[in-house]
């Protein structure tokens, strides 16, 4: 930005901090907790508004609003500042950057600052910043011109010698009105309003990188479906681990082969498919099938060395998401597999009736989980379904069990 501005404030979640996820999710992760009744409108919803989750829940479980939002911060995404909550790239560039060009930089936030503080300090970002303050401190709420004012006045500056750091469109129409100079920058959870953003901002980036010459990852999401990929699906070999007779385990392939495909539907209940497999079955076939019905789902090992690739992929600050065809049970046994608590989003066919490579299991979740298809890779064993990803404009890797050129194509 122009040298002629003396402060430049930043605001914190979705602009320095990678963190609109966990405001948008933590009502799930309260509801569960606290074993509450989940409000009808909420059922189907994965990303929601803290506010508005708040005020449905106090209502369905007879609970005060304001208690349960102060829990959902004190309990909850204060663990998530404190332990989990990364960075954008080069955040702590940009911050270093303009404190080194002699700038006043300044952290205006709505998150309550004893949370704020912790998170910006973890990661050597809070050293850049000459004042750290909140809504509280100030007085206003970030939808009102007067917050801005009275930050630049905190700062000894006028509101017109501010460039004020920005990914929300309410707080961006405040700053204007306010007089300060916009730079916005672009988050998912902004996406839908991306056109009036851009419209009101004098500057709109991607990334901190544009503003300190750094690159960016390729990808800001990792897409992994599951069999063959994460895990080892092996349908011949569970057979043979349920009927270990060589003949008999031929008999069970056969069966159950014939209808397995029809549990990653979702369109048939299991125990319909398990009957149409015993009905190919002699009878004393019939506690195999459903052993291998039932249990299928705990014997599956991982994939050699994907298991360290996704843990890398974390450390390095890639969102990850599950999107695997697979039958309803898998949906509900998945965190069995320990792995899986490090995604961020978990898309299985079955309860969805949405399958692999259809667009619209694709169009799920880009749009359930806010992700841009730019910034997306979305990995699978299956070549009919990397090509219904790159149709959908996700780019798309053919995995045939080579981490290691997996690892290099991502980070590479």
């Amino acid at each position: 930005m122009q040298s002629k501005y003396k402060a430049m404030i930043f605001d914190m979640d979705g602009t320095l901090l990678d963190s609109m996820f966990y405001w948008r999710t933590i009502w799930r992760e309260y509801i569960e907790a606290h074993k509450l009744v989940m409000p009808e409108e909420l059922k189907d919803k994965v990303l929601y508004g803290c506010g508005k989750s708040c005020a449905l829940i106090a209502r369905d479980n007879g609970l005060d609003r304001q208690a349960i939002y102060r829990d959902m911060l004190e309990e909850m995404l204060g663990r998530h500042y404190r332990e989990d909550v990364q960075p954008k790239p080069f955040a702590g560039e940009i911050l270093a950057k303009y404190k080194a060009e002699g700038r006043i930089v300044a952290v205006a936030t709505a998150t309550p600052r004893h949370l704020a503080e912790p998170a910006l300090a973890r990661h050597g970002l809070l050293e850049h910043v000459d004042l750290l303050t909140d809504v509280d401190e100030i007085g206003a709420q970030k939808n009102t011109p007067d917050f801005f004012r009275k930050v630049a006045a905190r700062l000894g500056v006028a509101p017109e010698e501010c460039v004020m750091f920005e990914d929300a469109v309410y707080a961006i129409r405040s700053a204007k009105e306010a007089g300060m100079a916009v730079c916005a920058i672009d988050d998912p959870i902004s996406w839908p309003d991306r056109a009036e953003i851009k419209s009101l901002a004098d500057r709109y980036v991607l990334h901190w990188g544009e503003l300190t010459g750094g690159e960016p990852p390729r990808f800001r999401n990792i897409v992994l479906d599951c069999g063959n990929v994460v895990t080892v699906f092996n349908l011949p070999a569970l057979c043979a681990h349920f009927c270990p007779d060589k003949d008999d385990c031929a008999l069970l392939l056969s069966a159950a082969g014939a209808v397995w495909g029809l549990l990653d539907t979702g369109l048939y209940p299991e125990d319909e498919l398990l009957e149409r497999a015993c009905g190919e079955l002699p009878q004393r076939l019939h506690g195999a099938a459903e052993r291998l019905f039932r249990e299928w789902v705990y014997n599956m090992p991982y994939v050699e060395g994907m298991p360290e690739l996704i843990r890398e992929l974390r450390e390095r600050h890639y969102h990850l998401f599950l999107l695997s065809n697979a039958p309803a049970r898998f949906a509900g046994k998945l965190h069995f597999y320990k792995i899986f608590d490090l995604f961020d989003g978990l898309v299985v066919s079955a309860p969805l009736k949405l399958v692999k490579p259809d667009k619209a299991i694709f169009d799920y979740l880009l749009e359930t989980y806010a992700l841009d298809p730019a910034y997306t890779l979305f990995v699978d064993d299956i070549p009919r379904n990397v090509e219904g990803a790159r149709a959908c404009g996700i780019d798309a890797y053919h995995f045939t069990g080579d981490v290691e050129a997996l690892r290099r194509y991502i980070l590479g």
